[in-house]
């Protein structure tokens, strides 16, 4: 029988938040980019079943605080501290250059791309990720590997804050793709030929904002620069280093 001094005992914790089975997202993205073509605007969505995804738009306004990747994905762990996914997109290829005498010569064929990415969350505002991608028809796509570190930071109730930093580097294949020269095109172009090799890619930072304004509502936009590197940088049709963007959306959760 318990004393008149005795502690009540402490309260059970509560259960943690179940995810549903089935959520998404819909809403407009706009996106403008200084060596772009002008402002880009196009219908972004999100949607999830259980460990499956499927999104056309990168970075996009969902429930939870995941990496959100452009095309089919799946979540192999999931936890408060590692994510761990695979993934596929259609990459669409096309022309690497503008000039006229390589019209028709420079198109990178379209190809599906295979993409592994895992996320360390070593604090609760700190994370580190790295990912790799693949051409897996041999299309000429190469391999493409980044790592990058992030960090949030709630503004307020309703107002989260990310910056974060990252670095690619990508195979002798998606360089020679991309930014070589061969012996038909210097023919055709009078440019020298050139065959670069595996190296970096480029450097990246950026940060965005995301504003909750209610349960079923979010918005959220974002600055970023890219700076390129490596042999890319020797390409004879390579003009600018530099490009920076950005990009607005709201969105419809469900």
């Amino acid at each position: 029988m318990p004393t008149a001094d005795a502690e009540p005992p402490a309260p059970a914790p509560a259960p943690a938040p179940t995810r549903p089975a089935f959520e998404g997202a819909l809403g407009p993205v706009v996106s403008w980019s200084r060596k772009g073509d002008g402002v880009e605007s196009k219908p972004g969505f999100y949607l999830r079943y259980k460990r499956l995804s499927v999104s056309n738009t990168s970075s996009f306004g969902v429930r939870r605080n995941d990496d959100v990747f452009r095309g089919l994905g799946l979540d192999v762990v999931n936890n408060s501290n590692v994510q761990f996914n695979l993934g596929l997109r259609f990459d669409r290829g096309g022309r690497t250059t503008d000039l006229p005498s390589l019209a028709g010569q420079d198109k990178v064929r379209s190809t599906v791309r295979l993409r592994a990415s895992a996320t360390y969350r070593f604090d609760p505002r700190w994370s580190v990720g790295a990912g790799w991608t693949t051409d897996i028809l041999g299309h000429g796509g190469g391999q493409v590997a980044d790592f990058g570190i992030s960090r949030e930071q709630a503004l307020g109730p309703r107002v989260h804050w990310a910056v974060g930093t990252g670095m690619s580097a990508a195979s002798s294949r998606f360089q020679r793709s991309y930014f070589g020269i061969n012996a038909s095109q210097s023919a055709a172009s009078g440019l020298p030929v050139y065959s670069p090799s595996s190296g970096l890619l480029n450097a990246s930072v950026g940060t965005s904002v995301r504003i909750e304004i209610n349960p079923s509502w979010v918005a959220f936009s974002g600055v970023s620069a890219v700076r390129r590197m490596g042999p890319q940088l020797d390409s004879p049709f390579v003009s600018w280093s530099t490009n920076w963007g950005v990009t607005a959306g709201i969105a419809r959760r469900f």
